[in-house]
């Protein structure tokens, strides 16, 4: 059982539709990995034999960029999450775990809601995680969407029975953490590119304005 975050490299990445990705890579692994794909500390996708160098996985566009991470591993860890082992890095999706037991047997969803700013109080309107519920007597984790700007943030989080039309809401579990952001991606000059250049009395300037 090994895995390893060295010895790779992207060389592509690429939309392949509204909210799935593409991610080509070389290997110096030979063979005998298999290779999995995170979005933050989130498994998003994994190859399914050991000559793949390619990974097509779901991935929420966002203006508040995710960190991309590939992981080595040996195929008896295929179908493992490893995101807790990763190291620390500017992860601004906040990972939630709850325990439905004793929750009614016709809960049916999680959902999360946060504030809109760090600090801010919660908004019902901004709900940022909604996950189903199989078994009301497991262990669920669930991600948020990204975040931003860094700080900390809070949240509610309940569950939803089956009632018609959109269910009733259980108890709200009050939620807080700490994100730790990058900043917005830069949105596209009129030229499609990142950035505006000027040169003046020796000085480069270069200017940019943030996505969103």
């Amino acid at each position: 059982m090994s895995s390893y975050l060295g010895g790779m490299r992207i060389i592509f990445i690429g939309w392949q539709g509204p909210s799935t990705i593409r991610v080509d890579f070389t290997s110096t692994y030979g063979v005998d990995y298999l290779y999995q794909l995170y979005a933050g500390r989130r498994l998003i996708g994994g190859t399914t034999t050991t000559g793949e160098r390619f990974i097509t996985a779901p991935l929420v566009p966002s203006d508040w960029p995710q960190w991309l991470q590939l992981v080595a591993i040996t195929p008896d860890l295929q179908g493992s999450d490893l995101g807790s082992n990763l190291p620390e890095r500017p992860y601004n999706a906040a990972k939630i775990t709850l325990d439905t037991t004793g929750w009614p047997t016709d809960s049916k969803a999680i959902e999360v809601i946060a504030g809109t700013v760090p600090g801010g109080s919660v908004s019902a309107s901004n709900v940022v995680a909604h996950q189903l519920v199989i078994d009301p007597t497991a262990t669920y984790t669930v991600f948020s969407d990204p975040l931003g700007p860094s700080g900390s943030w809070n949240f509610q989080a309940y569950g939803i029975d089956n009632k018609p039309p959109d269910g009733n809401h259980g108890t709200a579990l009050a939620l807080s953490t700490t994100l730790l952001t990058q900043p917005k991606d830069f949105a596209f000059q009129s030229d499609d590119s990142r950035f505006a250049v000027s040169a003046a009395s020796g000085t480069l300037t270069c200017s940019y304005t943030f996505a969103g």
